[in-house]
């Protein structure tokens, strides 16, 4: 659900951008369309941190000679972060982001370091790309405000129609 200020945002967005100026007219159809448009890759590419990465995406991520090779604090800070392999990785967190990267410092570890700060980003769609905070670079990811899609029914509410 949207905050007002996201809706608000989002309307004025919608009302000014010139790829929904013939969407204007209060419709469902148009409401439709509006909601496929946002559901659409912002282009150029905007990249976001995800929110949650299943261990069924981490676990193949994972080098695990460098596992093994965990001192004691650093397999700790790990078996915390993933509540030993059962829970996601939220990394839109920068203490979750830190904390991979503390538990998969230096050389010895570095390809399960890489792999997961890649596996941490993706492409974000036009109303995620609106509603993050953030530059959207690979080197910088955004943190998004709102993720996923609205339905038409959304998008006539915050149109107001």
């Amino acid at each position: 659900m949207l905050t007002t200020a996201q809706a608000s945002a989002l309307n004025t967005f919608i009302s000014t951008d010139s790829a929904f100026t013939a969407l204007l007219t209060p419709s469902n159809e148009n409401a439709f369309s509006i909601a496929e448009i946002l559901k659409t890759q912002a282009s150029p590419d905007f990249i976001v941190w995800r929110s949650s990465i299943p261990p069924s995406e981490y676990v193949l991520a994972i080098t695990w000679t460098e596992i093994d090779a965990l001192a004691v604090g650093k397999a700790r800070i790990w078996e915390w972060i993933t509540a030993r392999h059962t829970a996601p990785i939220n990394a839109s967190l920068a203490n979750v982001r830190q904390g991979v990267s503390d538990a998969f410092a230096g050389a010895g570890a570095a390809a399960t370091r890489n792999a997961l700060v890649a596996l941490a980003k993706r492409k974000a769609n036009v109303l995620e790309k609106l509603l993050a905070t953030g530059t959207g670079s690979d080197a910088s990811p955004a943190t998004m405000g709102y993720e996923g899609f609205l339905s038409y029914q959304e998008i006539s509410n915050v149109m107001g129609w």
